[in-house]
């Protein structure tokens, strides 16, 4: 039989830190480890018990007959665990590029950090969400992601293949709340696409900047200022969120390349998880000349400031922001140059983003995958084949993604 080779992988973030730790999995992990390792007390790595630590120093194989005090090897601390090994050396990128080349020579495959962690993960679930963990981009999605790796998916499933047989009825209840979580699971690791478009001069450029906190957009008052499609990232109430600038939707557009920008905006506008049709606020009517539809979509009056200093009387948003816009339709009222209402808006894009966050703790749903098997189960048990459905949950719980075919 023939074993893989050892995985490596570098646990701590790529820079300068004081320690860092590397990671070897596989069968052959020890080997790897041993042949480079010298334990200050002579003590070998294969008799060391399961999260017992070993101080030593680290010495390449070629250099270990050759060693003299200056060149003795590097100080180490060698961590054993029943699944992976952790080499804990010096932070110095010398250091960890020491070691880790003297790891390849003994038949080292990199990998990354998270697949080399999941080899502990004591269901797939846990495992997955290891791998999305390396990937939240804020806080808010990486505390979710971490109450999947704590089983709350998997106790949650487990719950559902029981219930799934006995009472259809009630599963469908669990089920729903699961795919509830559709827009927030899928975003934990994919920022939402939030797109600010409207006609030339209103305030578009001005308003991602001000969002951003930096610019990023050229702000100038010609028509036709912002010809390509420019983004920029933020968090928004803990969510990640990617913010487009587009161009100015102006139909009787004569030049070429303006045209192309148009087109450009357009397309953007039908891939967004929400548009943002930024209207001028001194003059509605002919900002709404580029009518734009979405299903998700918040109207934003901007250059407030140019109309009124209270905008304590601004409305929210409504059932009427999913119609074509119509002038003084409801929306938010901003202003860019100032910051008045951004709190406001900020605030309502995370609610029409995600209206039902999920209390700490629960089970959020986070790869596409599952919510594929989710919603066949949910066909099966509302047919009344509750067995059947339990059977897809059972096989999703044992790492099978595509228990359908």
């Amino acid at each position: 039989m023939i074993l893989p080779p050892p995985g490596i992988a570098e646990l701590t973030p790529a820079g300068r830190g004081a320690v860092a730790v590397i990671a070897v999995t596989g069968p052959q992990a020890a080997t790897a480890v041993a042949a480079c390792f010298r334990s200050a007390t002579g003590r070998s790595l294969e008799n060391a018990l399961p999260g017992q630590m070993l101080f030593g120093r680290w010495q390449p194989v070629k250099a270990s007959r050759e060693a003299t005090e200056l060149d003795a090897g590097e100080e180490v601390i060698v961590a054993r665990f029943p699944q992976r090994i952790e080499v804990h050396c010096h932070g110095g990128r010398a250091a960890v590029q020491a070691i880790l080349a003297s790891l390849r020579q003994q038949g080292g495959v990199d990998q990354t950090a998270a697949a080399a962690m999941a080899q502990d993960a004591p269901n797939p679930f846990a495992a997955d969400s290891l791998q999305a963990l390396s990937q939240a981009r804020t806080e808010r999605t990486a505390a979710i992601l971490l109450d999947q790796h704590r089983g709350a998916l998997h106790a949650a499933l487990l719950e559902l293949g029981r219930v799934l047989p006995r009472s259809p009825e009630l599963a469908l209840e669990q089920l729903d709340r699961l795919l509830d979580q559709r827009g927030a699971g899928l975003h934990l690791t994919t920022p939402w696409q939030v797109v600010l478009a409207g006609a030339p001069n209103v305030g578009k450029s001005s308003l991602i900047n001000a969002i951003l906190g930096y610019d990023r957009a050229i702000v100038f008052d010609q028509p036709g200022t912002t010809r390509d499609v420019l983004t920029g990232h933020t968090a928004i109430d803990g969510w990640p969120v990617e913010l487009a600038d587009t161009a100015g939707i102006r139909w009787a557009a004569d030049d070429d390349i303006e045209q192309q920008g148009v087109g450009r905006a357009m397309a953007r506008v039908e891939q967004a998880d929400l548009l943002i049709h930024v209207i001028d606020a001194t003059d509605p009517a002919a900002s709404t000349a580029a009518a734009l539809t979405h299903p998700h979509r918040l109207t934003v009056y901007n250059k407030a400031d140019l109309i009124a200093s209270d905008l304590s009387n601004a409305e929210a948003p409504n059932d009427k922001q999913r119609q074509p816009i119509a002038p003084g339709g409801a929306g938010r009222l901003v202003s860019a140059k100032t910051g008045a209402g951004l709190p406001e808006l900020l605030a309502t894009i995370a609610t029409m983003l995600v209206p039902k966050p999920p209390p700490p703790g629960s089970a959020v749903p986070f790869l596409a995958a599952h919510f594929t098997v989710l919603t066949e189960a949910r066909q099966l048990a509302a047919a009344g084949n509750g067995t059947t459905a339990a059977e897809q949950i059972e096989r999703l719980l044992s790492g099978d993604k595509n228990p359908g075919d």
